[in-house]
């Protein structure tokens, strides 16, 4: 005779269940708790982010470590920050054009890397329109990086540390291209500069000084309509003239942006001009607009001193992931 199921057993089996998914709650949260999300939320007088994918804590140091890793190029003699130093807000320190894995120089001038959340197009010639691109192209590029993605993973599966750290951030721990382009760009996506002067003063917490005060007012007559406030960079590729004649235009030129342009000489794509002075005394005859016109040396200044109250001492000496 089969004996006939306690009445209380079932009650155990709903028990065991519950205690189980609470137990598997907090371990999410716990999971949550040790990589928290990256904030997502930018100072007031912002817009809104363009890119809004958002990444974690944990996801971001390791992609920090990984843009410091010479590991990436092939013969790995140099990472992404041989050509992006923090010291000079991630552009090359004085140099008109870096040098790559084979020791060939780029072919333009490495551009600052700042609130790249905010930019729809990359490259001089604004040919990308994501950050994964730009990953891309500075790992397979032969003047750069001169790498390829199952040399770099082979290289990683064999470290024990970013084996350690693949496997806290994601599940099964597997190393690929795919995440490892994600964590970079999680890591760039922090590169975040808003604690300028120009920033305390849109915030209603410092005025400008005199200089300070005019070179904002002819910024806004001359120079706004493509370094668009409060980014300082261009909402979208334009068509520049280069030529002597000013006859042909130069199409798909993306507009860079102007914060910490104080550590980001020399100046313009292909790494010209060395000075602040110059590039103020020069650019209306570089850009076609203006033709024949140079601006006065107090209106030179004046520019100076506004642009020079987009420095931001803090992201260049930050350290936070």
């Amino acid at each position: 005779m089969q004996k006939a199921p306690s009445p209380t057993s079932g009650k155990f089996v709903i028990l065991g269940f519950f205690l189980l998914l609470i137990l598997l709650l907090l371990g999410r949260e716990f999971l949550v708790a040790q990589n928290p999300e990256l904030p997502t939320q930018p100072p007031a007088h912002f817009p809104s982010y363009v890119d809004t994918t958002v990444g974690s804590v944990q996801g971001a140091t390791l992609g920090r470590m990984l843009f410091n890793d010479p590991l990436l190029s092939r013969h790995q003699q140099i990472s992404c920050a041989s050509c992006h130093q923090q010291s000079s807000s991630y552009a090359d320190a004085s140099k008109q054009f870096s040098e790559g894995d084979l020791h060939r120089k780029t072919l333009r001038n490495a551009p600052a890397l700042i609130n790249l959340r905010w930019k729809q197009y990359f490259f001089a010639d604004g040919r990308a329109n994501s950050l994964a691109a730009t990953i891309h192209n500075a790992v397979l590029d032969t003047n750069e990086l001169n790498s390829n993605w199952p040399l770099i993973v082979e290289r990683m599966a064999a470290h024990p540390v970013y084996t350690t750290k693949f496997q806290r951030l994601y599940a099964d721990g597997q190393i690929n291209e795919e995440r490892i382009v994600q964590v970079l760009t999680q890591y760039l996506q922090t590169l975040n500069s808003w604690r300028s002067t120009y920033d305390e003063v849109m915030l209603g917490r410092q005025q400008f000084n005199a200089a300070e005060k005019l070179g904002w007012n002819l910024f806004q007559q001359e120079c706004q309509s493509c370094h668009v406030p409060p980014l300082f960079h261009g909402a979208a590729p334009i068509t520049r003239v280069e030529s002597a004649d000013q006859s042909t235009p130069t199409p798909w030129r993306s507009v860079p942006t102007l914060r910490n342009i104080r550590y980001t000489a020399p100046y313009y794509y292909d790494g010209s001009v060395q000075t602040l002075e110059e590039l103020l005394q020069t650019h209306v005859l570089k850009t076609g607009h203006g033709q024949g016109q140079q601006r006065s040396g107090q209106d030179v200044a004046a520019l100076k001193a506004f642009l020079h109250s987009l420095s931001d001492a803090a992201f260049i000496n930050s350290n936070s992931y």
